[in-house]
Protein backbone atom coordinates (compact mmCIF):
# COMPACT_ATOMS: atom_id res chain seq x y z
CA UNK A 1 0.00 0.00 0.00
CA UNK A 2 1.23 3.22 -0.85
CA UNK A 3 1.72 6.25 2.02
CA UNK A 4 -0.86 8.27 -0.28
CA UNK A 5 -3.62 5.11 -0.09
CA UNK A 6 -2.74 4.36 3.77
CA UNK A 7 -3.35 8.19 4.16
CA UNK A 8 -6.10 8.50 2.08
CA UNK A 9 -8.38 5.72 3.28
CA UNK A 10 -8.35 7.57 7.18
CA UNK A 11 -8.67 10.81 5.38
CA UNK A 12 -11.98 9.69 3.51
CA UNK A 13 -13.38 8.48 6.50
CA UNK A 14 -12.92 11.20 8.36
CA UNK A 15 -13.79 14.05 5.62
CA UNK A 16 -17.20 11.77 5.46
CA UNK A 17 -17.84 11.49 8.91
CA UNK A 18 -17.38 15.21 8.76
CA UNK A 19 -19.47 16.03 5.99
CA UNK A 20 -22.54 14.11 7.48
CA UNK A 21 -21.86 16.08 10.73
CA UNK A 22 -22.39 19.08 8.50
CA UNK A 23 -25.46 18.18 6.39
CA UNK A 24 -27.29 16.70 9.69
CA UNK A 25 -26.05 18.24 12.28
CA UNK A 26 -28.33 16.58 14.89
CA UNK A 27 -27.60 13.30 16.00
CA UNK A 28 -30.49 11.68 16.07
CA UNK A 29 -31.38 13.16 12.90
CA UNK A 30 -27.70 12.11 11.26
CA UNK A 31 -28.06 8.63 12.54
CA UNK A 32 -31.39 8.08 11.11
CA UNK A 33 -29.72 9.63 7.69
CA UNK A 34 -26.43 7.39 7.63
CA UNK A 35 -29.14 4.16 8.55
CA UNK A 36 -31.08 4.94 5.66
CA UNK A 37 -28.30 5.44 3.30
CA UNK A 38 -26.14 1.74 4.02
CA UNK A 39 -23.69 3.37 6.57
CA UNK A 40 -24.39 0.53 8.63
CA UNK A 41 -20.45 -0.69 7.79
CA UNK A 42 -19.03 2.71 9.13
CA UNK A 43 -17.73 1.48 12.26
CA UNK A 44 -15.53 -1.34 10.94
CA UNK A 45 -14.51 0.60 7.90
CA UNK A 46 -13.02 3.31 10.49
CA UNK A 47 -11.13 1.39 12.63
CA UNK A 48 -9.98 -0.61 9.32
CA UNK A 49 -9.08 3.18 7.97
CA UNK A 50 -7.45 3.99 11.78
CA UNK A 51 -5.07 0.97 11.66
CA UNK A 52 -4.29 1.83 7.79
CA UNK A 53 -3.27 5.15 8.74
CA UNK A 54 -1.13 3.96 12.09
CA UNK A 55 0.39 1.71 9.82
CA UNK A 56 1.20 4.22 6.96
CA UNK A 57 2.62 6.73 9.66
CA UNK A 58 4.85 3.98 10.93
CA UNK A 59 6.21 2.59 7.40
CA UNK A 60 6.87 5.84 6.76
CA UNK A 61 8.64 7.18 9.29
CA UNK A 62 10.83 3.96 9.63
CA UNK A 63 11.15 2.92 6.08
CA UNK A 64 12.47 6.35 5.46
CA UNK A 65 15.12 5.64 8.07
CA UNK A 66 15.94 2.38 6.29
CA UNK A 67 16.17 3.06 2.97
CA UNK A 68 16.19 7.15 1.99
CA UNK A 69 14.56 7.94 -0.62
CA UNK A 70 14.12 11.27 -3.05
CA UNK A 71 10.94 13.22 -1.40
CA UNK A 72 7.66 13.06 -3.52
CA UNK A 73 7.00 16.28 -5.05
CA UNK A 74 4.34 18.22 -3.22
CA UNK A 75 1.99 18.80 -6.79
CA UNK A 76 2.72 14.84 -7.57
CA UNK A 77 1.22 13.95 -3.90
CA UNK A 78 -1.18 16.13 -3.43
CA UNK A 79 -2.64 14.98 -7.16
CA UNK A 80 -2.39 11.28 -5.75
CA UNK A 81 -4.59 11.76 -2.70
CA UNK A 82 -6.93 14.13 -4.01
CA UNK A 83 -8.06 11.77 -6.93
CA UNK A 84 -7.71 8.92 -4.05
CA UNK A 85 -10.30 11.14 -1.64
CA UNK A 86 -12.91 12.24 -4.09
CA UNK A 87 -12.85 8.79 -5.91
CA UNK A 88 -12.92 6.76 -3.22
CA UNK A 89 -15.47 9.33 -1.55
CA UNK A 90 -17.82 9.22 -4.92
CA UNK A 91 -17.65 5.14 -4.88
CA UNK A 92 -18.49 4.90 -1.29
CA UNK A 93 -21.99 7.26 -1.59
CA UNK A 94 -22.91 5.68 -4.66
CA UNK A 95 -22.68 2.05 -3.33
CA UNK A 96 -24.36 3.08 -0.34
CA UNK A 97 -27.28 4.43 -2.35
CA UNK A 98 -27.06 1.73 -4.69
CA UNK A 99 -27.06 -1.05 -1.74
CA UNK A 100 -29.72 0.61 0.43
CA UNK A 101 -32.05 0.96 -2.47
CA UNK A 102 -32.16 4.76 -1.70
CA UNK A 103 -32.47 7.01 -5.20
CA UNK A 104 -29.26 8.43 -6.52
CA UNK A 105 -31.31 11.45 -6.17
CA UNK A 106 -30.38 11.31 -2.16
CA UNK A 107 -26.92 12.36 -3.21
CA UNK A 108 -27.86 16.19 -4.08
CA UNK A 109 -29.59 16.20 -0.36
CA UNK A 110 -28.17 19.15 1.91
CA UNK A 111 -24.87 19.85 -0.35
CA UNK A 112 -24.01 16.37 0.94
CA UNK A 113 -21.91 16.15 -2.72
CA UNK A 114 -20.28 19.49 -2.87
CA UNK A 115 -19.60 19.81 1.03
CA UNK A 116 -18.21 15.91 0.88
CA UNK A 117 -15.52 16.89 -1.97
CA UNK A 118 -14.44 19.97 -0.48
CA UNK A 119 -13.74 18.24 3.03
CA UNK A 120 -12.09 15.64 0.87
CA UNK A 121 -9.98 18.14 -0.48
CA UNK A 122 -9.23 19.86 2.64
CA UNK A 123 -8.08 16.23 4.41
CA UNK A 124 -5.79 15.51 1.31
CA UNK A 125 -4.17 18.41 1.69
CA UNK A 126 -3.86 17.64 5.52
CA UNK A 127 -2.54 14.43 4.34
CA UNK A 128 0.23 15.71 2.04
CA UNK A 129 1.48 18.04 4.85
CA UNK A 130 1.65 15.04 6.88
CA UNK A 131 3.53 12.93 4.82
CA UNK A 132 5.79 15.74 3.87
CA UNK A 133 6.13 16.33 7.78
CA UNK A 134 6.83 12.38 8.79
CA UNK A 135 9.69 12.34 5.90
CA UNK A 136 11.31 15.86 7.05
CA UNK A 137 10.92 14.49 10.56
CA UNK A 138 12.38 10.62 9.70
CA UNK A 139 15.28 12.51 7.94
CA UNK A 140 16.21 14.64 11.09
CA UNK A 141 15.88 12.33 13.48
CA UNK A 142 18.83 10.27 11.00
CA UNK A 143 20.84 12.80 11.33
CA UNK A 144 20.49 13.22 15.03
CA UNK A 145 22.04 9.59 15.43
CA UNK A 146 24.78 10.58 13.13
CA UNK A 147 23.18 8.07 10.08
CA UNK A 148 20.31 6.20 8.75
CA UNK A 149 19.68 2.94 10.55
CA UNK A 150 19.78 0.03 8.49
CA UNK A 151 17.84 -2.99 8.99
CA UNK A 152 19.67 -5.84 7.98
CA UNK A 153 18.62 -7.17 4.23
CA UNK A 154 18.32 -11.03 3.27
CA UNK A 155 21.17 -10.63 1.88
CA UNK A 156 22.80 -10.32 5.61
CA UNK A 157 20.75 -12.27 7.45
CA UNK A 158 21.88 -15.78 8.63
CA UNK A 159 19.06 -17.39 6.38
CA UNK A 160 19.62 -14.72 3.38
CA UNK A 161 23.18 -15.85 3.39
CA UNK A 162 22.54 -19.66 3.23
CA UNK A 163 20.49 -19.23 0.77
CA UNK A 164 22.78 -17.08 -1.28
CA UNK A 165 25.66 -19.35 -0.75
CA UNK A 166 26.33 -20.93 -4.12
CA UNK A 167 26.99 -24.60 -2.40
CA UNK A 168 23.34 -24.28 -0.42
CA UNK A 169 21.36 -23.63 -4.48
CA UNK A 170 22.00 -27.16 -5.76
CA UNK A 171 21.18 -28.93 -2.38
CA UNK A 172 17.98 -26.61 -2.14
CA UNK A 173 16.99 -26.88 -5.90
CA UNK A 174 17.54 -30.56 -5.08
CA UNK A 175 15.13 -30.87 -2.06
CA UNK A 176 12.45 -29.74 -4.72
CA UNK A 177 12.86 -32.02 -6.68
CA UNK A 178 9.38 -34.02 -6.98
CA UNK A 179 10.42 -37.01 -9.30
CA UNK A 180 11.15 -40.52 -7.57
CA UNK A 181 14.56 -40.87 -6.22
CA UNK A 182 17.72 -41.16 -8.34
CA UNK A 183 18.56 -45.52 -8.67
CA UNK A 184 21.66 -46.19 -8.09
Amino acid sequence: MSAAAGLAAGGVLIAHSLTYTVIAPHMAARDHLLAATGHGYLPAANLLALLAVLITVGALFLGRLTRPWSTPGWKHLGARMVVLQVGAFLAMELLERWSSGEPLAGLTYGGLLPIGVGFQLLLAGVGTLLVRFLLRASDRFAAALGRAPRIPSARTSVVGTILASPRAQPALLRSFDRGPPPSR
